[in-house]
């Protein structure tokens, strides 16, 4: 093998390294925020978030996904129209068919050990927000302060 070969196969197993320490450190860095600051987000970080999330992978290349930004008095009045829909239909359930999903994100009926995990996660998650489990209506509490905090 010529010099010059090895120096291009040096070369590219260090880019592939360099790769696969970026991919790792982006996994490891992952976090799930539950709560977020009031200031504003500047739109050439959001713009640059949807260039690189364009390039995601999807299931079976599908690309299920429609983005909308809102800030500021459209954002707030979404917000509010959200909650009042989740509220209508946490009492009255039977509302659920006006709300239905284009299609099902999640298993119609989860089984263990995933629904277990789901738990333990959502009931730590919310505990450290002084939310306690068992309490009358602690879910539908949870799940509107989830709502809200975008």
């Amino acid at each position: 093998m010529t010099h010059a070969a090895t120096q291009a196969l040096a070369d590219r197993h260090l880019a592939d390294s360099e790769a696969s320490n970026a991919v790792e450190q982006a996994i490891e860095s992952r976090q799930s925020i539950r709560q977020f600051l009031p200031t504003p987000v500047p739109r050439a970080s959001i713009a640059r978030l949807l260039e690189v999330a364009s390039r995601a992978p999807s299931g079976t290349n599908t690309q299920p996904w429609k983005v909308y930004v809102l800030q500021g008095a459209s954002k707030d009045t979404l917000m509010d129209k959200v909650c009042q829909a989740h509220d209508a239909l946490r009492d009255n359930p039977a509302l659920a068919a006006e709300y239905k999903e284009e299609y099902d994100y999640y298993p119609e009926k989860w089984v263990s050990p995933y629904i277990d995990r789901r738990r333990e996660n959502g009931w730590s998650l919310y505990g450290l927000l002084g939310h306690c489990q068992g309490r009358q209506g602690q879910d539908a509490f949870a799940a509107s302060a989830q709502l809200q905090v975008f």
